[in-house]
């Protein structure tokens, strides 16, 4: 029995000091995991630091982008305004001074033929300042239409068209571009 207990006590020692083995082996192992797991998490964090700081500067970017592209829209179209406003006035100094050369030969012709009477005169002078008031009007509808077109005017609702005589049409819906009278 004593031989059994020996035997049976030897084994255990054994059992033990393998298991001691196995358990340093294993606490050996279970640092590393755990040294391993605080570098891939110090690893993680430091990326998810980078990926934050590359969202901010793309959005930076995206801000900046929009800001520059408004920027160039608007000042596109007040050049684009600009242009069409000097196109309209070089349009209507040239009908302008049509008219007026129209008028002169009229004149002339009245004159030539000696029966100038007030009311032919006054007839010329009101068709004269007609034609060059409606001109005008063309002219600043001609504007309003490519502003819209531009987008330059935002409202769906002013439709803005000619009669069939070419002048502008009475309305009473609000402009959506001030566009001061230009200078006869």
């Amino acid at each position: 029995m004593k031989r059994e207990w020996d035997s049976a006590t030897a084994l255990a020692k054994e059992r033990a000091a393998s298991l001691k083995a196995e358990c340093a082996e294993a606490k050996t192992v279970e640092e590393a995991l755990r040294s391993k797991v605080a570098e891939i998490a110090e690893q993680l964090e430091r990326e998810t630091m980078r990926s934050e700081e590359s969202r901010r500067r793309m959005e930076k970017a995206e801000e900046a982008y929009r800001h520059l592209r408004d920027k160039t829209t608007d000042d596109m179209r007040l050049c684009v305004e600009k242009c069409l406003r000097g196109f309209a006035m070089w349009g209507l100094q040239t009908v302008k001074w049509l008219k007026l050369d129209l008028l002169k030969r009229r004149m002339m012709s009245i004159k030539a033929s000696g029966s100038a009477s007030q009311d032919q005169i006054e007839e010329l002078v009101n068709s004269f300042s007609k034609g060059l008031e409606e001109a005008r009007q063309n002219v600043e509808l001609e504007i309003l239409n490519v502003l819209h077109r531009l987008g330059a005017i935002v409202t769906s609702n002013d439709a803005i068209t000619a009669t069939s005589d070419g002048t502008a049409p009475e309305s009473s819906l609000p402009q959506a571009v001030d566009i001061p009278k230009l200078p006869l």
